[in-house]
């Protein structure tokens, strides 16, 4: 069967349409996807950012609540007051699905009013808020460990472990108190306190592992500070049974010292934070500017070049010796396009048509295009 140049045209027009509509479909599936990746991992940040806020001051009323529990002083009673409401309001920052994932929030109003009337041993509160803090750092390893290939992802592991390195070295602060007598060694103390140390340092190696290069250095800087030196020079020593002559820290200042160290993580933790929402808000930008280019690129040569069939024939006008197509293209009368084609062209169909749509164009086609030319 004959099948005209007109037909051919008007099918090479569809096959090209056709294609370029499946492009479009593939270009927004993907970049769909890339966005809504993007998105989670801000997202993710952000609430990372609200949980290890909360974990902050939830850290400072479980110190100074230890600290009226057995000093009984009326001073710091009041600092513990001010305290609750600076973690009341990180609670109010919550939404409501991490208000009612974190245990023991719903039972602290009871407890804040047992340690204000100093009914409760010491150990007893301190393991409340550690639980609290527990299901913290639960949610935030949860979202760190969430599925997916974001570039960031090993960033948000690595801050994770910051934070539980943070709260590590701040239960260790709490293990010294209760550290027994110089010269005398305490092999449950000591087992307890290697577990908190251990659990830290852990950390602190999975942070130089999957942190960026900036982080990493920085991270790197911050424990070369003397704070930290000092921090972990003190716990390691005390843990030897070391004296506090030999340490070179009086044990009264032991808690004051250890807290500047976890001050200091305190500081590279909400650094840490500032520069991956940065990042993480740039990239999504970044992306999605790339991606509505990308779309209207696409758009373009959807409506442009192929917003008539025809007007893909403007491609056929590159034989030596032809003349240069009109201005405007006559797409509506296929007719004027088939006179404007050149002598010769046969071959050139054959070329074209091979080149664009991948189509083997017979020797009907051909002979319909002579027939027409001669005509």
């Amino acid at each position: 069967m004959k099948i005209s140049i007109k037909t051919r045209i008007w099918l090479l027009g569809l096959v090209s349409l056709t294609g370029i509509l499946l492009v479009l479909a593939i270009q927004y599936h993907v970049s769909s996807e890339v966005l809504a990746e993007n998105a989670e991992m801000v997202d993710r940040l952000e609430q990372t950012d609200r949980l290890s806020r909360l974990a902050h001051e939830l850290q400072r009323e479980r110190g100074l609540s230890s600290a009226f529990l057995s000093q009984r002083e009326e001073s710091v009673h009041a600092e513990l007051r001010a305290q609750r409401l600076a973690t009341d309001h990180r609670v109010d920052n919550l939404d409501a699905r991490q208000r009612g994932a974190l245990a023991g929030l719903a039972s602290m109003a009871a407890m804040r009013e047992r340690v204000s009337r100093a009914e409760l041993e010491t150990t007893v509160a301190f393991n409340f808020y550690t639980e609290i803090l527990s299901s913290i750092l639960a949610d935030v390893t949860r979202m760190a460990n969430a599925p997916g290939a974001h570039p960031m992802r090993s960033d948000l592991f690595a801050h994770a472990g910051l934070i539980h390195a943070k709260e590590y070295l701040g239960q260790a602060r709490a293990g010294l108190a209760a550290a027994p007598a110089a010269r005398r060694i305490d092999p449950a103390w000591v087992a307890a306190m290697g577990r908190l140390v251990g659990l830290f340092e852990s950390h602190l190696d999975l942070i130089l592992r999957d942190a960026n290069p900036a982080l990493k250095e920085a991270m790197l800087a911050a424990l070369r500070e003397p704070e930290m030196v000092s921090a972990r020079h003190i716990i390691a020593e005390a843990m030897a049974g070391r004296t506090p002559e030999q340490i070179g820290v009086p044990r009264r200042d032991w808690y004051a010292a250890i807290t500047a160290g976890v001050d200091l993580l305190r500081e590279m933790e909400r650094y840490s934070l500032i520069e991956l929402q940065a990042e993480a808000t740039q990239r999504q930008v970044k992306t999605r500017n790339q991606i509505l280019l990308q779309r209207g690129a696409l758009l373009h040569w959807r409506f442009e070049p192929t917003g008539a069939p025809l007007k893909g024939a403007r491609l056929l006008w590159t034989l030596p010796g032809s003349n240069p197509p009109p201005a405007t293209l006559p797409l509506d009368d296929i007719e004027g396009v088939e006179r404007a084609l050149p002598e010769g062209g046969a071959g050139f169909l054959r070329s074209r048509f091979s080149a664009l749509a991948g189509w083997s164009v017979d020797a009907s086609a051909l002979e319909v295009y002579e027939g027409l030319h001669a005509a």
